[in-house]
């Protein structure tokens, strides 16, 4: 049930995260955890913030599991990989931007993240390298966020794809 719960905020926040930055004027804090543009990175963060504060619920009020960090960066990672491969199909194969694609594609890569979530936490133990996979992804977003607000990157995952 919780899982279906966790799956019912991210769409939700996610999807009123796309809107949020210009809704508020542009503001710098809402910009590093939602979509300030249209680049992959950004899709990604609709996704991975709502995920991260659930998950931060589940860990301090919900759930007595001492996986939840790991299950929760191995589910970021699949729901991550299904944004980026068939965001850059939809725009190598399709060559335009078609809202309910990119809706559709963020509905199903959260569903997938979250059955991945079911799955693994339904599991009687996760192996070493899961766990150490899960951890290593979550560093590798924290980082990621922090990266794409320091240095603000110049390189595809972070701007807005362009056909040549």
């Amino acid at each position: 049930m919780l899982i279906l719960f966790g799956m019912i905020f991210t769409l939700v926040v996610g999807i009123i995260g796309h809107f949020l930055y210009d809704f508020t004027n542009k503001n710098k804090l809402i910009g590093f955890f939602f979509a300030k543009d249209e680049s992959v990175w950004s899709h990604l963060k609709l996704g991975i913030t709502p995920t991260i504060i659930w998950s931060i619920v589940e860990k301090i009020k919900l759930i007595d599991n001492a996986n939840v960090w790991a299950i929760t960066g191995i589910s970021l990672f699949v729901f991550s990989i299904i944004i980026i491969i068939f965001y850059y199909l939809e725009k190598v194969i399709i060559k335009k931007d078609i809202a309910i694609y990119n809706i559709s594609l963020f509905i199903v890569a959260v569903i997938a993240e979250y059955i991945t979530s079911f799955l693994l936490f339904n599991m009687i133990s996760l192996s070493l390298i899961i766990k150490i996979l899960g951890y290593l992804n979550l560093v590798i977003i924290f980082l990621l966020y922090l990266y794409s607000e320091i240095f603000k990157p110049n390189f595809t995952i972070f701007k807005r794809f362009r056909l040549i």
